[in-house]
């Protein structure tokens, strides 16, 4: 077919007017891609807020001397912990270091997963009033022994055994609940418990999470 005159010209005003609004609208295009780019991130800070909020030192206010009392084993805010400290689930066969989280900042809490799972920022030590959050990968795009720790917390059911060893002592849980969901549902959930397992959820997704409870037992 045969194109004319007057069809090239609205073929390059259409063209001319793509680029200069391409040129005019970047900052706008871009922020507006970003924004969907970092709608996960965003998800996550709020969950991790959420976290805080329900289980870190702002729910319990005498933890936080405790936590800031120097000792002679005290350890910089910013430093994350290589501890002696192990998660054991008999279940799963699973044997994990546990890193001692040193910020909420997602890039640090994942640098810190390539070590073991992490005891999350701000939450209860294992054994002390409160909840103990603990995360791990199910699935990790970096290679490493720990990348799928947690791919089997879906396969915990009721009355399932949890074993931390912290501080020269070890505590044993029972699962009580299981619960997967998306960040806003999760977080707006309440979930309560002694230990909160927590990883992304489906395996090799981050749409969702998946959540165990467990009570303590001794």
């Amino acid at each position: 077919m045969k194109i004319t005159n007057f069809q090239r010209t609205m073929l390059v005003f259409l063209a001319s007017f793509l680029t200069l609004f391409f040129i005019f609208n970047f900052q706008e295009i871009f922020a507006s891609i970003s924004g969907s780019v970092e709608t996960e991130q965003e998800k996550n800070e709020r969950l991790t807020a959420q976290f805080r909020q329900m289980y870190g030192y702002s729910s319990h206010p005498e933890m936080v001397m405790q936590a800031m009392a120097p000792t002679p084993h005290s350890l910089p805010v910013a430093q994350s912990v290589t501890s002696q400290d192990e998660l054991y689930i008999p279940k799963l066969g699973v044997k994990v270091p546990i890193i001692v989280g040193s910020s909420p900042d997602s890039r640090r809490i994942l640098d810190e997963l390539q070590r073991g799972v992490v005891l999350y920022p701000g939450s209860a030590a294992p054994g002390t009033n409160g909840t103990s959050v603990i995360i791990g990968h199910s699935s990790s795009t970096i290679p490493n022994k720990f990348g799928r720790v947690f791919a089997g917390l879906g396969k915990l059911n009721n009355g399932d055994v949890v074993v931390l060893n912290h501080a020269g002592r070890e505590y044993t849980y029972t699962v009580n609940t299981k619960m997967t969901g998306s960040v806003d549902n999760i977080a707006q959930a309440g979930v309560s418990g002694d230990l909160i397992l927590g990883t992304c959820w489906p395996i090799g997704t981050d749409k969702e999470r998946i959540l165990v409870t467990a009570s303590l037992v001794r």
